[in-house]
């Protein structure tokens, strides 16, 4: 309660299920006092934004076959799924975070996929790269 906003903002990022966990603890004491209020509401729309994109990912988690996709070289990965990644990051506040928090999540099938995601993210050469890529959950995979 009494650590700076990024460095809150970062444990909610880098550690939600640990984050969860204390908030659910709080919840459960069945008495929400004032500071717990206020930390709500201050750290609100991270905790939104994890909680909806925590969904999204164990749905990506049951139909990406991460162990396959390890063994391939990067052109002959699942594109739609790639292209589900760094749109996903797009929609970030902060790309770097965003691949933090996927990597926390263990999405990418190793270090050189995360960095290649990232940098169609951050570098402008790359802006429109996978923009009209199909659905991950509609492609079939």
């Amino acid at each position: 309660m009494h650590l700076p906003d990024e460095v809150m903002r970062s444990i909610i990022i880098r550690n939600y299920r640990l984050f969860q966990y204390i908030m659910f603890m709080i919840m459960e004491q069945g008495e929400v006092d004032e500071k717990v209020g206020m930390f709500y509401s201050t750290y609100r729309a991270e905790i939104e934004q994890l909680s909806a994109l925590g969904d999204v990912i164990r749905k990506y988690k049951k139909e990406a076959d991460l162990d396959n996709e390890k063994m391939l070289p990067f052109e002959s990965r699942n594109m739609a799924r790639i292209g589900f990644l760094v749109n996903k990051i797009r929609q970030m506040d902060d790309p770097k975070k965003a691949v933090v928090y996927f990597e926390s999540e263990k999405v990418f099938a190793d270090d050189n996929e995360k960095e290649l995601i990232y940098e169609m993210d951050i570098n402008p050469m790359f802006q429109n790269a996978f923009l009209n890529s199909p659905d991950f959950f509609d492609a079939g995979v």
